[in-house]
Order: structure tokens, then sequence, then C-alpha cells
């Protein structure tokens, strides 16, 4: 069964919306007050990086992503190099996804780490095995519940920095943050916040590239319609909650709450029950961007597969859902290697 629009924004919308929780956090570090401006700039290169990406991958619907459109481009080798980049760049993702998931349980429950991160890297493992379909269900529960509480936690930093409106004043007249750049420290101007916040607001748009990793399964048109759908949720939440944060946090508390900086946000404007709200969304919605990075993996290794560039028994099937089980155990294996 062909993905929708819906089903495909949510497999790939789980991973960019996810990294509002921790891409906020390290772009107050780098830009401090001004910390809107350099996540509106990445909305505006995003704005015109989609439609040439659209371009490239509308030409040639198929499975693999940059590697597909540098192989018709460039050269074999440039391609596959491309393909390196991007297979760590999903397993970076998975690992880095469930371990800021689990930590952020971790704030409300205590469990251990090492062998949490490994049991959801198995479950989503075993539901990527069941097939695109049956994800795509569960991703679609977890990306509107994630939409619904980015919203609700909107809302309260709107109301509550509006009844306290000394909190943004007095932040906008803080002093820049100092950055550490090739260990050194350089002093904050508006230069290094735009310019280092641009660098720090580039995580809050991974995973856009995802949608491009299982194009053949989506229904013809439906591709640009995802870009869309990312470009303007993932630009709409950066910018106006870290407007939000601001009115709420005074600096030095957003600096000191940089490891779960949206929930701490939550428990000032709203108080503890949209702490625990926003830290099981955390959990939940992070642990869809792993489900993201095997969707991704199987798309790109078994295009890599059929090419020749890795062993072909890769992109066998199994007869019981007709997926690749290879790459996804693989996956799991290698990315639990690096939790361990």
């Amino acid at each position: 069964h062909l993905l929708g629009e819906w089903p495909s924004t949510a497999i790939c919308g789980n991973d960019i919306l996810s990294s509002v929780l921790y891409s906020a956090s390290s772009v107050s570090l780098k830009a401090g007050k001004l910390m809107p401006v350099p996540l509106l700039l990445v909305a505006v290169v995003l704005y015109f990086f989609r439609f040439i990406y659209e371009e490239v991958v509308t030409a040639i619907p198929l499975n693999g992503g940059s590697y597909n459109g540098l192989l018709n481009t460039t050269s074999k080798r440039t391609a596959s190099v491309a393909a390196c980049l991007g297979i760590l760049s999903y397993v970076a993702t998975g690992v880095v996804s469930s371990t800021s998931g689990v930590n952020y349980l971790r704030q409300q429950v205590d469990i251990p780490l090492v062998g949490s991160v490994v049991a959801l890297l198995f479950a989503f493992a075993v539901l990527a095995f069941m097939g695109i379909t049956e994800s795509s269900r569960v991703a679609m529960a977890m990306f509107f519940h994630h939409v619904l509480v980015l919203s609700v936690v909107l809302v309260s930093c709107i109301v509550y920095g509006v009844q306290h409106t000394h909190v943004f004043r007095d932040n906008m007249h803080s002093e820049f943050p100092e950055v550490d750049f090739a260990g050194s420290m350089l002093h904050g101007n508006v230069f290094t916040s735009i310019f280092f916040g641009f660098g720090a607001s580039m995580l809050g748009i991974t995973g856009f590239e995802t949608s491009a990793q299982f194009v053949e399964e989506q229904v013809p048109g439906v591709f640009r319609k995802t870009l869309r759908n990312m470009w303007g949720f993932a630009s709409f939440f950066n910018f106006t909650l870290a407007i939000g944060i601001l009115a709420a946090l005074p600096m030095e508390e957003i600096y000191a709450s940089s490891e779960a900086l949206l929930a701490q946000t939550a428990f000032v404007t709203a108080g503890k029950w949209l702490e625990v709200w926003v830290c099981i969304d955390a959990f939940v919605v992070l642990a869809g961007a792993v489900l993201t990075s095997y969707v991704g993996i199987c798309g790109l290794v078994r295009r890599l597969s059929n090419d020749r560039v890795l062993p072909a028994f890769l992109a066998k099937t199994n007869k019981l859902r007709g997926t690749t089980h290879y790459i996804i155990f693989s996956y799991f294996l290698l990315s639990s290697s690096l939790v361990i």
C-alpha cells in the first residue's frame, strides 16, 4: 500500500519536529537573546532548499535521496561517499533520539539508561519489521500528539508572557553569551550570536531529507507536499517557541535548563502537569524519530544493495511481511553497540 500525504509527513515529521526538544537549548547557548533570529534564517534557507530538493527527487523518484541525485549528476564514488554520510546520519539520529527520549522519561520515572535505550531500539526494529503501513499509523499518532503538546506549550508561554512582561524585557537587556570556538572563548556580540546560533539552528531541521528515502512507497505527488508540511511545522514551532521561551524564562534559567528546556518552560508557565506531559511526549516523539531512522536507513541501504555498492543479500525481503529484515536488524545491532 502506498502512503498518502499525512502518513508520509508523520514518518519524517517526527524526526524534524522532535529536534525542537533539543535545538532550542543549543541555540540559546550560542545566540542568547537573539535565538529567534538564526532560527528564522534557517527557515528562510530551508524554504528555498525545498524547491531544489523537490525538483531533484521528483525528476528521478527513486529511493536514495541525495545518493540518487548525485549518482545521476556525478560519479558513483562521489554518490557513495554521500550515502556513507547518510548512513552515519541515520545511526546518529537513532542513537541520539533514543537516548534523549529515555533521558526525558527518566526525569519522571527511575529506569536504567542503557537497557531502556536498547529495548527502545529493539521495539522499533520489530515495528519496522512489521512494515511501513503499520509504522505510519503509529507515526501519525505520535506526530499529531506532539503538535498538540507544542501548541499547548506555546499558548501557555503567550499567556505567561503577557502576564509577566518584565521577563522578556529583562532578557532583551541581557548580555550576549560567550562562545567556545576551537578551545578559546569569544566575547559575545550580535555577529557571534547569529553566526554560531545559525549553525546550532541547523539541528532543528534534521530529518528534512528523510522523505526522499522512501519516495517509492508514497503516492505520486505526495513528496512535494511532505516537504511543504515539514517546512511549515518546523519553521513555525522553532521560531514561535524561541520567542515564547524568552518571554517565560530569564536568561540564567534558560542556560541552566539546557538539558530539558521545553520541560522547564512548561513547568514555569503552567505547572507540574504540563512538565510531565512534555516529558512523556518528548519520550514518545523522540522514539518516533527512531522509527524515522529505520525507515530512512531501509530505503537508502536497499538502494545501495540494488546498485551493488553494498552486499546484495541486504536487499532481500522476508516472505512473512515483505520487509528488509537484514537491514533492520543490522541497524539495530550497530546502534545498540554504540549505546552499550
